[in-house]
């Protein structure tokens, strides 16, 4: 089967790199799917720290705190942004 859209989470947990291995499958599904079929959440990571080549995707930014938001509450912030925009 054929997606016609991607959704990707990135999330910022060690040393503030996005890993090799994300961000070949992420040039793949670029290679593969319009750019505007793509939406990608960047957890607790600043857009502007992404390749040159990735601009241009649906980034979203959003900051996780896991002291004070429980997995639910962020995990329905993921899907109003996949849902309304």
């Amino acid at each position: 089967d054929r997606s016609n859209y991607a959704l990707l989470l990135v999330e910022d947990k060690d040393n503030g790199q996005i890993s090799h291995n994300l961000m070949f499958e992420w040039g793949y599904i670029a290679a593969k799917l319009s750019v505007n079929n793509i939406c990608t959440i960047l957890i607790n990571k600043s857009s502007r720290e992404l390749p040159s080549d990735l601009l241009g995707t649906w980034v979203f930014e959003l900051n996780y705190d896991r002291n004070n938001e429980s997995e639910d509450q962020f995990a329905n912030k993921i899907f109003d942004i996949v849902l309304y925009h």
